[in-house]
């Protein structure tokens, strides 16, 4: 059997569109659902629910096939009349519904690419703008201490005090009055002043701690340039954190600077260091900037803007994760950059942007959590999966109401000429049963449509062989040339009467009265015919 009759069958078409509509379920199902759903834990369920809403559907499709071809089987008009092909709106729905899901997709793929790149540009803003700071203010620390140590009258008289034996009290009361000014002027809790050998001398707090930046003080001397003091605590670990700068003391003497000691500035982390990093510029649930120090093999907290741990700053925990491995080569590599894969000290997947911090051990890192990041991405899949759906939803709906509207007027048709034609042949054939003359029905072009069985009594042919002939047939051939013009002339008024010479088809001639009237029927116009053979009259 040849595959189109095949695919004419019932059973085909039925079984054919149930694998276009089920192919189409499988491949863009699927694809939705992940689009919606990111939880891998739900898109089990989800999967579940799918899987019986694609039973539960597929059976009512299946229901709604057979039960309507059994309808039409059982109505015997209806038997012969061709249905509409369905196939061709249905490849024409799947089209669109192709081009409409890679549209969204497109569409979907594009604004999340704008989505993330935004949440990266911002995520390395921050971490930029964060480190610029923290720069910012080691440089302006390292610039006073050099102001104030370098060739200063401060360190002139920290070295005249020295000379004398550390004796005359009212220069150390100078000395304290402006070391206090200092203080007062950039927020420092204390300043102190080292000599050569780095024991501590004069402070405005005393304080026994101070001795522990002896090392400091003796590395700022020897190099002659500020070290930084390192997130540190004067006693227990309890107290405020600090941080310190120390820079060399020097005189000029005849054109030369000489060493004569070190300026020491203690400076609390809370109200120096704190307030650049605490705040996140934008709103967000998760972000959060971070001040790290490579140690081995990983990297210590020294602050959490969010958590606010250590409290104020300070030594935390060591981490030697991947992301901890991954900070501790860049801070080594001295380049700034996101971190692939980066996760945070609960394993949380984050996004990360990492600033060394020059001419200092520490490393910024500015993160946020991916869940936040992506949940702008899952909020807008979710939207873009609705408005598909609901278009999906509206162009299947418009295409069914479209085609199931043409269907119907073309079976109406259909019934329409089958009925007519089922009415024409029961009229003839009353006709052909009681009429003496030849009666004939003709379309507006003259073509016989239908003809009693008295034809093949005076003309000799029959029924089957004048059916979709033109009435000239019956004409002698002389005759046939005005045709044309006679039916013309027939058509325009409506009707005609005349006696005329046909032709049998063993080509003998004999006369007829011809009587023809022009008749609608279904809107259409066609010819009624009557012809009578009158030889018996002559």
């Amino acid at each position: 059997m040849a595959l189109p009759r095949v695919l004419l069958q019932p059973a085909a078409r039925i079984a054919l569109t149930y694998l276009v509509l089920g192919s189409f379920w499988i491949l863009s199902s699927d694809s939705l659902l992940n689009l919606i759903l990111g939880d891998s834990t739900r898109t089990a369920l989800f999967q579940s629910l799918k899987g019986l809403a694609f039973v539960l559907v597929t059976a009512a499709l299946l229901f709604w096939l057979t039960r309507r071809h059994h309808r039409y089987v059982q109505d015997p008009r209806l038997v012969a009349i061709q249905t509409p092909t369905s196939w061709i709106p249905v490849a024409t729905f799947l089209l669109f519904a192709l081009g409409l899901i890679v549209t969204g997709l497109t569409a979907f793929n594009t604004q999340r690419d704008q989505l993330q790149a935004s949440a990266r540009a911002q995520l390395q803003s921050v971490g930029e703008l964060r480190g610029r700071e923290i720069d910012h203010w080691l440089q302006s620390t390292r610039a006073n201490g050099r102001y104030f140590g370098h060739d200063s009258l401060l360190s002139e008289h920290f070295d005249t005090w020295l000379q004398g034996g550390g004796q005359d009290a009212r220069l150390a009361q100078r000395i304290l009055k402006r070391i206090q000014e200092i203080a007062d002027t950039f927020g420092y809790t204390n300043v102190g002043l080292f000599d050569r050998a780095g024991d501590m001398h004069l402070s405005l707090v005393q304080d026994s701690f101070m001795t522990e930046h002896r090392g400091e003080a003796l590395a700022s001397m020897a190099r002659g340039e500020s070290v930084l003091v390192d997130y540190h605590h004067h006693g227990n670990p309890g107290t405020e954190a600090m941080l310190g700068m120390v820079a060399p003391m020097t005189v000029n003497l005849n054109g030369q600077s000489r060493v004569v000691g070190a300026l020491f500035f203690a400076i609390p982390a809370a109200t120096s260091m704190v307030p650049m990093i605490r705040h996140w510029p934008t709103p967000s649930a998760s972000g959060e900037s971070l001040l790290l120090r490579p140690e081995g093999a990983g990297v210590r907290l020294l602050y959490a803007s969010r958590s606010e741990h250590p409290p104020g700053g300070g030594p935390g925990p060591l981490m030697e994760t991947a992301t901890a491995r991954s900070l501790a080569g860049l801070k080594q590599a001295g380049r700034k950059g996101f971190l692939a894969e980066a996760r945070d000290d609960h394993g949380r997947a984050v996004l990360a942007f990492a600033v060394p911090i020059r001419d200092s051990p520490w490393i910024l890192l500015a993160k946020q959590d991916r869940a936040e990041v992506d949940a702008q991405v899952d909020a807008l899949a979710r939207i873009s999966a609705i408005i598909t759906g609901l278009l999906l939803l509206a162009a299947g709906t418009t295409f069914w109401l479209w085609w199931r509207s043409q269907a119907n007027r073309q079976r109406a048709q259909l019934l329409g000429k089958e009925l007519e034609r089922q009415a024409l042949a029961r009229r003839y054939d009353a006709l052909s049963r009681y009429a003496s003359d030849v009666i004939l029905l003709t379309d507006a072009d003259g073509r016989i449509q239908e003809v009693n069985e008295r034809i093949h009594e005076t003309h000799g042919f029959s029924r089957e062989e004048v059916l979709g002939q033109s009435l000239d047939m019956l004409l002698p051939m002389a005759e046939q040339a005005h045709f044309a013009e006679f039916w013309a002339d027939f058509l325009a008024t409506g009707r005609a009467n005349r006696v005329a010479e046909h032709q049998r088809r063993d080509g003998s001639r004999f006369p007829v009265e011809l009587s023809a009237h022009v008749i609608e029927l279904e809107g259409a116009r066609h010819g009624h015919v009557t012809v009578r053979d009158i030889s018996r009259r002559k």
